[in-house]
């Protein structure tokens, strides 16, 4: 459980670190979000996007430097299911943006275990829902 919710938590925070600009933009540093995603990466976002691993990398690569005061916060890591070679969890992510509008999100994630990944886990697919606030 320990490396899910540390595996969730990293990534939400390169989040913060690239769209604030923390990170500095280079191919290095995108690394850690585009390398923990598997080449048959989707998400399915609140509005019923789908959006494949291309997409979402081109997409999220051109948000550097674009946020300033947002953060994310996880709460509530929950795993629902896990084999020798796939864990499901659930999550919370809240965010605040610079006029302090928060906003938040359940996660259901699939990652595919892998030892040569961050956390020994690599991303399969997400399916985000909005929670009423």
């Amino acid at each position: 459980m320990d490396n899910v919710k540390q595996e969730i938590i990293r990534l939400h925070e390169f989040f913060v670190d690239w769209m604030t600009g923390i990170l500095p933009k280079t191919d290095a540093n995108f690394a850690q979000f585009a390398d923990s995603l598997s080449e048959d990466f989707y998400i399915v976002t609140p509005t019923g996007q789908f959006t494949q691993r291309d997409t979402l990398v081109t997409r999220l690569y051109n948000t550097h430097n674009q946020r300033q005061n947002f953060r994310i916060w996880i709460k509530n890591v929950q795993i629902h299911h896990t084999s020798q070679d796939v864990i499901v969890a659930t999550y919370e992510e809240w965010q605040e943006s610079q006029d302090d509008n928060i906003t938040a999100l359940i996660s259901t994630v699939i990652f595919i275990v892998d030892q040569s990944k961050s956390n020994d886990l690599q991303w399969q697919c997400v399916h985000e829902t909005r929670l009423p606030m």
